[in-house]
């Protein structure tokens, strides 16, 4: 049951990868029958740029940290809580560490001997790994589920919701050496209530799923409910709660709610970039409303609405770019629309990658390549298979 909380609550995990990449080409992984194929694609065909690849073995796979030097990059998924660790130069493992189940989500790299992971299992815990001995250094636990997990800086934040039921979330904080702090956070809510009907079209009866999101210096963290955010400093980890304005809620309120979720950004100093759903039950079917892509201010609580029909946001360079809705679109960190692309057609699924943005379709085997800095379409994609691109 947790399993399926984690893939309710869990967005994928996408990290930028730098130092082995070039102006040139981006990392992918083509998934095939006999396991994902690791390699360096053309990041404007999406076609491999040589004939190197590693199998990274079976499906999901996501980047979990970079080495200090941007040489190494540290891949988490799949069976037995599977950690590969891969050379980006050669693109040869070096090495690889099973955590006994679960999913291996984000972490930290902090020297060549020490990296701290999150694994999303029962229980869900912090791990520190050495690499280069492929040995489990230790395991701390953490008393919830994991639903969102963020580097902030050289510090590991994670927001956990209770194990049962809807209540408080707490906020853990893994230290550079490893070390955990949490605290509740008694301004927000999360977690879920599963239905218990066998007949019932939903898995969950009522869901809380806040925004989560680390200033651009790490020193902060933000947590973002319909009604209220609270604000955490993550040195000291002091509180503050802000009361959402009347006219954030207004098309929240409209309807008894089943749920919701959000997801933020944060842009420039005291600014978030907030966009999610809204869901509500009906004839035993659950039915979701976009809440839009909205600015939020930290210190008021206001709001004023970029996109309605957005259900997905990601930040782009300095461009926020708004997805899932009626075209792609791209707004400065102030909220002017700087391009509208893709108008009428089917925006629900982008993966970015350096300033790039590959919309796609057919089970991810076709793509309209974006570049976001300018605006416009350079190009299609197709490939035989199901491909993800993870970086840079």
């Amino acid at each position: 049951m947790r399993r399926v909380l984690t893939a309710l609550l869990i967005a994928a995990v996408v990290t930028g990868i730098a130092g082995a990449a070039d102006a040139n080409r981006v990392l992918a992984i083509e998934w095939a029958a006999g396991g994902g194929q690791l390699r360096w694609v053309s990041e404007t065909t999406l076609k491999p740029t040589d004939a190197v690849s590693l199998n990274v073995g079976g499906a999901p796979a996501s980047v979990s940290a970079i080495s200090p030097d941007g040489s190494l990059v540290a891949l988490g998924g799949g069976d037995g809580g599977r950690l590969r660790v891969v050379d980006l130069s050669s693109l040869e493992e070096v090495a690889l560490v099973r955590l006994g189940g679960g999913f291996v989500s984000r972490g930290v790299s902090q020297t060549a001997d020490r990296l701290h992971v999150m694994r999303l299992g029962d229980p869900t815990e912090v791990v520190t790994v050495d690499p280069l001995t492929e040995r489990i250094v230790q395991r701390r636990k953490l008393v919830g589920t994991a639903i969102s997990t963020l580097a902030a800086g050289k510090r590991l934040v994670v927001l956990l919701a209770p194990m049962v039921g809807i209540g408080h979330p707490r906020l853990a904080v893994v230290a550079a050496d490893g070390s955990v702090r949490t605290v509740a956070l008694r301004g927000a809510t999360a977690g879920v209530v599963w239905t218990r009907r066998s007949e019932a079209r939903s898995p969950f009866s009522r869901i809380a799923s806040p925004g989560f999101a680390v200033s651009r210096d790490g020193d902060r963290a933000v947590v973002v409910g319909p009604r209220k955010l609270v604000e955490i400093d993550l040195g000291t980890l002091d509180q503050r709660t802000v009361v959402l304005s009347k006219r954030a809620l207004a098309r929240v309120a409209k309807a008894p709610l089943a749920g919701w979720d959000r997801r933020a950004i944060w842009l420039a100093e005291g600014t978030l970039a907030v966009v999610g759903q809204s869901y509500s039950s009906k004839d035993g079917r659950t039915v979701s409303t976009k809440t839009g892509l909205r600015l939020l201010d930290l210190r008021s609580g206001a709001s004023r609405t970029l996109d309605e029909t957005a259900i997905r946001a990601t930040l782009v360079g300095d461009i926020l770019l708004a997805s899932g809705g009626s075209a792609l679109r791209g707004y400065t960190a102030g909220g002017t629309l700087k391009f509208e692309v893709l108008v009428g057609e089917n925006t629900g699924y982008v993966q970015t990658a350096g300033g790039h943005a590959y919309v796609g379709r057919g089970n991810s085997t076709r793509f309209t390549i974006v570049d976001v800095g300018g605006g416009r379409v350079v190009g299609e994609a197709r490939t035989h298979k199901p491909l993800v691109v993870l970086g840079p």
